[in-house]
């Protein structure tokens, strides 16, 4: 019998914890190499870890609910074959020539265990206020994937928060603490984008969303605003070299934000089919926790459910946070060699929550009104 003991994968730059969401093997089940072994749940998304190799399981480590570090052994798989009673027996009766997996602060490098514990200090000092405690009977020793609803008496219920909406709230609790949150709203008229659209739809293609080309306009508008392409450090602004767009997605477990890198360099095309990647593996909870960091700017798209003005909280350090509207025909007045008049044109509204502390009004309403040029006047059918 060839025991072999399967460890927590490096998922990430950042990453060195996390919990064993739900287990997909059992003891005595067999599974192949390249199937999910177990989900395990970050601070930044829940990623299916596969199995390396193929064979019966022997023994299960780390219980569901479980902490585990990167590089600990979490299950034993036997790579040869024998019945699955058979490698129960064996395994009962053998000494496996293997010792446990070392606590993460012996085998985890000096560096990454610094980064850790000064990202648990902070966790711990800007700790949001309590909660109010759960019902009794309900259990809170295990993480919540989905959220749980029972039953507490005269017809109520209670709705445990799934974990992705427990670090959400985390995180726009401390916000909303810590940032000085002011909103600035410009109209766009999206007549230019509409008619791009119209003209690959003509040419059999696929039309690009028009949260593409608002993507690209801010991308080009951050390059001449170095101010909202930053985040807020110890006494100053880090002025951010790349421009990182981070994207709201909603999935069945709760909000994500998965990161289009260097978003400047992309064509309305290239910057659809990345929004379209990454939504596709949010949902299909495909995303690396390296897919959800670095990101320098958010945008939210709150028109495709139908809100028409929305006010986002900013996700530290960032400094802003964009929401695309719902696009509407309005009646509006338009003047042409001197002349007005009042014509009925697709406007949208382009809302953005952004931090006091990092600019002034005039900063914002200078950005704003970059971004709405860019996407009223661009010929956009030469660049999708």
């Amino acid at each position: 019998m060839a025991i072999e003991s399967i460890r927590v994968p490096e998922v990430g730059e950042s990453v060195t914890e996390g919990t064993i969401a739900t287990w997909f093997a059992q003891v005595g089940g067999t599974i192949s190499a390249g199937e999910p072994l177990f989900e395990l749940a970050t601070e930044k998304v829940d990623s299916e870890i596969p199995s390396p190799v193929s064979g019966t399981i022997v023994e299960i480590l780390i219980p569901q609910g479980g902490v585990v570090s990167v590089g600990d052994a979490v299950i034993k798989i036997d790579t040869e074959g024998g019945s699955s009673q058979e490698k129960a027996t064996n395994n009962a009766a053998e000494t496996v020539n293997e010792s446990p997996a070392a606590p993460a602060e012996k085998s985890e490098p000096p560096a990454r265990r610094a980064r850790r514990s000064k990202r648990q200090a902070a966790a711990a000092s800007s700790a949001a206020p309590p909660l109010p405690p759960m019902p009794p009977g309900l259990a809170v020793d295990e993480p919540v994937t989905l959220a749980r609803t029972v039953e507490v008496g005269d017809g109520d219920s209670f709705q445990t928060f799934s974990r992705i909406r427990a670090v959400t709230g985390r995180i726009v609790a401390e916000s909303n603490l810590t940032v000085p949150h002011a909103l600035s709203l410009v109209e766009a008229d999206h007549a230019g984008i509409f008619r791009a659209r119209d003209a690959v739809a003509a040419r059999g293609g696929r039309p690009p969303t028009a949260l593409a080309f608002i993507a690209v306009a801010v991308a080009r508008a951050l390059g001449e605003h170095p101010v909202l392409n930053s985040s807020v450090g110890d006494g100053g602004l880090v002025l951010h070299s790349q421009i990182n767009l981070s994207f709201a997605v909603a999935t069945d477990d709760g909000l994500v934000a998965p990161v289009v890198r260097n978003a400047n360099q992309l064509t309305v095309s290239g910057m659809a089919d990345a929004i379209v990647d990454l939504a596709r593996r949010a949902r299909s909870k495909q995303l690396s926790p390296d897919d959800m960091t670095g990101g320098t700017f958010s945008i939210s798209n709150n028109g495709s459910v139908g809100s028409v003005l929305t006010a986002p909280v900013i996700t530290p350090p960032q400094v802003a946070v964009l929401s695309t509207d719902q696009v509407v025909d309005r009646a509006v007045v338009l003047e042409r060699d001197g002349v007005k008049s009042i014509a009925i044109r697709p406007v949208g509204n382009l809302a953005m929550s952004w931090d006091h502390r990092a600019m002034d009004g005039a900063d914002a309403a200078s950005f704003l009104t970059r971004v709405k040029e860019i996407v009223e006047t661009t010929d956009w059918s030469s660049v999708v």
